[in-house]
Order: C-alpha cells, then sequence, then structure tokens
C-alpha cells in the first residue's frame, strides 16, 4: 500500500506494473489508491472497477470502487452498488452519504452494538455524516465515544481533536492531542490535528509548520490543497497586521505547491498587489 510520499512518480511505475500484470487485483487497487488521492477519480475509476470485479470479495477493493464514483459526483452508481456492501467501514459510510437509507439505519444500529470495534467504527462515520448536516456538537459527542471504546485507535482521537479545536474546546482538544502525540509523533494524523489546535489558538506560525509536516508524510492533493490554502490565508492576516515580507514568502511557498489552479490565481494576484504597494512606497 501507498501511504506516503512521491504518488505522481509511482503512479507510472504502476501503470506499468499493472500493463504487465492486469488481472493482478492488488495492483489495480494500488493505482486506483494512488489516483484518487491525486484527485483524479475519473481515471481511477477504471482500475477501480477491475480490482473489484477481479477479487469482489474484498471489501476494501469495493470500497475504493465506492470513493472514486462518490469523488466523481456519480451518487446513482454508488447507491447501484449498495446491496454489495457488507458490514460497517468506510464503504458503508460511502452508500450512506450518498443517501441510502438502509446503511444509515445500519450505522445507528452498529453504535449499539456490545462489540466495541463495531460501535467505534459505526459512532465514527455517524459522527461525519452528522458534521455534514452541521449537527457539530452530535458529531463531538459520538467521536468520544468512539475513543471510549477504542482508546488506541489514531484516526478517532484524530478526528475528535479536530471537532473539538473546531468547536473551540481548546483544553479538551490539547489534552487528546497529547495522548495522541505520545503515540504517533511522526503520523499524518498526529499533524493535522495538531493544525486544527494552532489554527483555533490564532498561531499562524504554527499552523503551518504542522500542515508542513503532514504534506511532507503523505503528499496527496488533499494534504498538499490543505497547506496551500493555509498559508494563503496566513499570508492575509501577516497582511493584516503589517507584515508584507511574510506574507510574501508564505504566498510563495503555497504557488510552489502547484496543488491547486485557483490558488494559484489567488497567490499570484496577491503578490501582485504587494509587488505594486512596495513600488508605490518606495516613491513616496
Amino acid at each position: 500500500m501507498l501511504t506516503a510520499g512521491h504518488l505522481r512518480e509511482a503512479v507510472p511505475l504502476l501503470l506499468g506494473e499493472v500493463s504487465a500484470r492486469p488481472n493482478s487485483a492488488w495492483l489495480n487497487y494500488r493505482l486506483a489508491w494512488a489516483l484518487d488521492r491525486l484527485d483524479m477519480p475519473d481515471s481511477a475509476l477504471v482500475f477501480a472497477e477491475r480490482a473489484w470485479s477481479l477479487s469482489p470479495s474484498r471489501e476494501r477493493y469495493l470500497a475504493e470502487l465506492l470513493k472514486s464514483l462518490s469523488m466523481s459526483g456519480r451518487s446513482d452508481e454508488v447507491l447501484a452498488l449498495a446491496g454489495y456492501v457488507r458490514g460497517g467501514g468506510v464503504a458503508r459510510y460511502y452508500v450512506a452519504a450518498a443517501g441510502d437509507a438502509a446503511s444509515l439505519s445500519y450505522l445507528r444500529t452498529a453504535a449499539g452494538s456490545e462489540d466495541d470495534s463495531t460501535a467505534a467504527d459505526a459512532c465514527c462515520w455517524l459522527s461525519i455524516l452528522c458534521l455534514t448536516r452541521s449537527a457539530a456538537e452530535s458529531s463531538i459527542a459520538l467521536l468520544e465515544r468512539s475513543v471510549s471504546l477504542e482508546p488506541a485507535d489514531p484516526f478517532y482521537r484524530s478526528l475528535l481533536i479536530q471537532r473539538e479545536a473546531e468547536a473551540g474546546m481548546l483544553e479538551e482538544a490539547m489534552d487528546d492531542l497529547a495522548v495522541l502525540r505520545m503515540a504517533r509523533s511522526r503520523d499524518p494524523l498526529y499533524w493535522e490535528a495538531a493544525a486544527s489546535v494552532a489554527e483555533a489558538e490564532g498561531d499562524d506560525v504554527r499552523l503551518a509548520w504542522a500542515l508542513r509536516r503532514s504534506w511532507q508524510a503523505r503528499q496527496t492533493a488533499e494534504s498538499g490543497r490543505a497547506l496551500g490554502w493555509a498559508l494563503f490565508s496566513c499570508a492575509g492576516r501577516a497582511l493584516y497586521r503589517g507584515d508584507p515580507e511574510l506574507a510574501g514568502q508564505w504566498l510563495e511557498e503555497a504557488a510552489a505547491l502547484g496543488v491547486d489552479s485557483v490558488l494559484c490565481e489567488r497567490t499570484t494576484e496577491m503578490l501582485g498587489a504587494i509587488a505594486e504597494f512596495e513600488e508605490r512606497s518606495d516613491r513616496w
């Protein structure tokens, strides 16, 4: 499984491997996984479909296919596959998010399961579904239950920290971040959670630092966009404080990422405005 590093460089290698072994479900899945995390779901779809057709009993292959379809906005096709989902997990989340009432009912029932891992998983996905409906308090309560049931799982705790920080529960978020740091000091989950706390505290330097570490640990389109737009926002606040030099540094770093065309346009415009302002200032 590709979990970090240079996904763009890996894709050509994976394409070559899939070309040589087109009937390998695992290779097709790995290529689909990489393409989805580069925000290329339309390209990923053919490989995700092939992986699942070659090994329909593997739930992770179905989940990746559902992810590709969901990212492509093909909700009807996600719903058409709902009957193939078994148990909970991310596959169940995708069909529930697409509007499958039976899957939502499944998650609600599973949240009360006597099996801790089953209940924690269901509570986690329900919390994300709650958040899409702007039910922040319910989302936090569900994640607190996930963490209480599976305290060693970093995914649940990192999500909880982000929700607590967004809700202004800084003391709780920092306590949970300390627990996460003990076990996942070099993990993207930790850096994403740390960035949420820094943002809630208004610490732009630490926010940019944490998101850089997240980007370095897992160079996906999502982590790159998170860093780029955070740097853009930090630059705007630096300008407001009267620090165009720092703003320029952050804007140049955001533009260099090359992860979002809109971001590149905005950073170029702001850099131009700073340059024009400084040129006029020199003539005063």
